[in-house]
């Protein structure tokens, strides 16, 4: 066994058995070493902690609508209960201008703009250079960026 995972072992044995989050938080550091010391499979592991964080987020989602309601009992928006500091804010506005024509004309002109754009930067890739048939100059390219590439955990 290694000096890391016997240091891990420690830490799980002196947790508290009766606090169940405490040592929910321990479990996920314990996995989160194993995969670093090499005694569990990266892969493996991402889909445990994948599988973790669906359950939170299914949880979260049951239990932010009871706190919801718990938390308009405080006449104030910023209140303290049971040694938790809580801010209750109002929702966001949001604005949907799909009704107005105008905005629909100019939504669909950018539309239009950024796929010629597109397409020109498709076409310099290809190695030719796109014209606006309009004009005859040529179509300026966007700038082109990337996310970092990202793993998908299925089942």
């Amino acid at each position: 066994m290694s000096k890391e995972l016997f240091e891990d072992q420690k830490v799980w044995e002196q947790s508290n058995i009766d606090n169940p989050i405490d040592n929910a938080v321990n479990i996920i550091q314990l996995l989160a070493n194993a995969v670093t010391d090499g005694t569990k499979d990266a892969i493996v592991a991402l889909r445990s902690l994948s599988n973790i964080e669906k359950a939170c987020k299914d949880a979260k989602e049951i239990v932010y609508e009871l706190a919801m309601e718990e938390s308009e009992k405080y006449p104030l928006k910023t209140f303290e209960h049971k040694g938790v500091k809580i801010e209750r804010r109002s929702g966001r506005a949001m604005y949907n201008y799909k009704g107005i024509q105008e905005w629909s004309d100019l939504t669909a002109k950018v539309k239009n703009k950024e796929s010629l754009y597109k397409s020109a930067f498709e076409s310099w890739q290809k190695g030719a250079r796109l014209f606006d048939e309009e004009t005859g100059e040529e179509v300026p390219m966007p700038v082109v960026t990337h996310t970092k590439d990202v793993l998908i955990i299925k089942g």
